[in-house]
């Protein structure tokens, strides 16, 4: 009779471990394809997070000035560079590649408009050829001026961004105030 007792306990401690296993199998199995059926589709959005004045990255809204030392970064120290670089960063997602897109960028010396499909009007720069880091996913605008100094860099800056998809329009737009 023990003999008997020890097997039947052995016999329903290994069928509740298979039974255990294939339940966890059969949800390690199950879960991806009710994850690929519940996908949705992100919605179109645009957010301008920055204008960037010679690397140095101002969130709209922001006015920078001598005290705040912003100046001093953007111009070195004998306030004059030899070139001024003005950089608006979009933070876009859910936006066609092939969506009519309007984008523009007022600097101080002068302003750059384009219009066209979005990725021939904002650029993804992986190799931070204009001097600063865009990050993954964010898309970007850039406007040069040889030759810079507290006068020419002083002023406006706002960057725009209107995209046409699916029959509506997304805008963003952001603006900076730099006065040294």
């Amino acid at each position: 009779m023990v003999r008997a007792s020890s097997w039947l306990n052995r016999t329903a401690r290994w069928v509740a471990g298979c039974s255990a296993a294939g339940s966890l199998l059969g949800f390690v199995l199950l879960t991806p394809a009710a994850q690929a059926t519940s996908s949705k589709v992100a919605k179109p959005s645009l957010f301008v997070s920055g204008i960037v004045v010679n690397t140095v990255n101002l969130m709209p809204g922001t006015k920078a000035t001598d005290a705040s030392g912003a100046c001093y970064q953007m111009l070195g120290a004998d306030g004059a560079t030899s070139s001024i670089t003005a950089v608006g960063i979009l933070v876009a997602s859910g936006i066609p590649s092939s969506a009519t897109t309007q984008v523009k960028l007022v600097t101080p010396w002068g302003t750059v408009a384009d219009t066209g499909k979005f990725d021939k009007a904002l650029f993804v720069d992986p190799r931070s050829t204009w001097g600063g880091v865009v990050p993954p996913g964010n898309y970007f605008r850039w406007s040069n001026r040889q030759g810079g100094s507290a006068e020419t860099i002083s002023g406006n800056y706002l960057f725009s961004v209107t995209v046409k998809s699916s029959g509506r329009t997304y805008t963003a737009h952001g603006a900076i105030s730099v006065a040294c």
